[in-house]
């Protein structure tokens, strides 16, 4: 499927993320400073939501550290809204993805990666 998506804050800290050649998504992280990546594999029943990033969303899981956090990754809290808001228009999409277990994170990718995203989870 050839999804790519950056996490941008949230439990998983600043990483790649995205769905493999096997049909599986995961996270790729370091650990501790190591210079090994630790991919987590997440199953879809592992996802309880998916949802476009909005102010209330972001808020919703982080509070409003998180929102701070969040939005100054984007150039304000402004630019996350907008990267949703243009997400329609070719340009990046943000989302909030929230697991089962209660780990969270804040990710990005092209609009038409989202649509393949939330297929993949359907």
């Amino acid at each position: 499927m050839g999804v790519k998506f950056k996490v941008l804050a949230g439990d998983f800290g600043k990483c790649d993320g995205g769905i493999s050649f096997l049909d599986s998504l995961y996270i790729s992280h370091f650990l501790d400073g190591g210079w090994t990546p630790k991919v987590i594999n997440i199953a879809r029943e592992q996802v309880k939501t998916l949802d476009v990033a909005t102010e209330d969303s972001v808020v919703k899981i982080g509070g409003a550290a998180g929102w701070g956090i969040a939005g100054g990754l984007l150039l304000g809290p402004a630019g996350l809204l907008a990267g949703a808001i243009l997400g329609g228009r070719g340009k990046k999409t943000a989302f909030v993805m929230v697991l089962e277990d209660g780990r969270k994170f804040i990710g990005e990718c092209k609009s038409k990666d989202y649509t393949k995203l939330l297929a993949h989870l359907f």
